[in-house]
């Protein structure tokens, strides 16, 4: 079962949206997600990250400047798929996305940081090289309060990657190579193949 968020929850997170303004200072923002009897683990211009009830493992991210429509939902959930298969220690997982009138938002792993300067193993440079060399769009913003280093090592993204295009054009050969080195399973393989798939039939529906 996708993972999702119980309606008490949701309730609260409709509330704020509500309540929230674009570019809120941070102080703001805090008073809006305590009144809602929620616990505040980052925002940013856009989007406000909670902790999800139920599950200390995952959160709960929403859009408080301009709520997505499902489409846009399911593009961002198909490229985070696609990036955190790849580059499991730059990208949190996505687990399931949503979209309605009130609010839309995501759904996805919990990084814990470490208090103390870690050494980076994975650095994210690293994702922005491959991706060039496997002709898969990637735009981040490089604001540095949008990247956290893991307890693993791993130089996460915390935002979301905007996609400029579609892959279309994307090496399938290098990427499958790649996959294959770092011992990725058939089914992430497949996994890889079948969101790729689903984006550019997004993207072949908006061109009819």
């Amino acid at each position: 079962m996708p993972e999702s968020v119980d309606a008490e929850q949701m309730n609260n997170v409709n509330r704020i949206v509500s309540e929230a303004k674009p570019l809120m200072n941070d102080q703001a923002v805090k008073e809006i997600v305590d009144q809602n009897n929620e616990k505040l683990i980052g925002n940013g211009a856009e989007c406000i990250v909670i902790n999800k009830k139920g599950n200390p493992d995952l959160v709960v991210a929403f859009d408080y400047a301009g709520i997505k429509n499902i489409e846009e939902q399911k593009v961002q959930f198909y490229w985070h798929r696609i990036y955190s298969v790849l580059f499991p220690h730059n990208f949190p997982r996505f687990y399931s996305v949503w979209a309605t009138e009130k609010s839309s938002g995501t759904i996805r792993q919990k990084i814990d940081s470490t208090d103390k300067p870690a050494q980076v193993n994975y650095p994210f440079g690293m994702v922005r090289d491959l991706c060039r060399e496997f002709n898969l769009p990637l735009w981040v913003d490089r604001v540095s309060s949008n990247f956290t280093v893991g307890r693993d090592g791993g130089e996460y993204y915390l935002d979301q990657p905007t996609t400029l295009r579609y892959p279309n054009a994307w090496n399938k050969g290098k990427v499958l190579e790649f996959m294959q080195k770092n011992g990725n399973s058939e089914e992430e393989k497949q996994s890889v193949l079948k969101y790729i798939e689903r984006l550019n039939q997004i993207e072949s529906t908006k061109k009819i």
